[in-house]
């Protein structure tokens, strides 16, 4: 009797968990700002003064899952001149790639799904800023 039961309610937990497990997933990433976990460093030259050490620091930040296997680089300065060049690595699919970043554009790149490694330089860096991030 008890192996009975047993039975039934293995049967009537498969027949309910077939059809959910067969269910493609239409669940989709919300955008999500990322920050790097290592800002860029670098020395504006002489005459650029950006803090007590002469040196300037800013944290790149970066969008993700706005559309699938893309990273969006937010516009830095709406009237800055300059650029910043961004390297990413997909560490899921060994894919590589990289591209300037102007200060005064969004940039979208199209890195593929997975683990991604991303370095952030500008020339004069001292640090390259540096983020490790999951891209839906």
């Amino acid at each position: 009797m008890l192996k009975s039961a047993f039975v039934k309610v293995l049967t009537v937990a498969a027949l309910v968990a077939a059809p959910l497990a067969l269910t493609p997933s239409t669940a989709s990433a919300a955008p999500t700002v990322n920050n790097f976990q290592i800002p860029i460093v670098w020395n504006p030259g002489i005459f650029g003064i950006c803090g007590a050490l002469y040196y300037c620091v800013r944290t790149p930040t970066v969008t993700t899952g706005e559309t699938p296997g893309t990273v969006t680089f937010p516009v830095i300065s709406a009237n800055g001149n300059g650029a910043n060049f961004m390297h990413w690595r997909n560490l899921g699919t060994g894919a590589v790639g990289g591209a300037e970043v102007p200060y005064s554009q969004s940039v979208s790149v199209f890195t593929g799904v997975g683990p991604v490694v991303l370095s952030m330089t500008n020339g004069a860096e001292i640090i390259a800023g540096t983020g490790v991030f999951w891209v839906p």
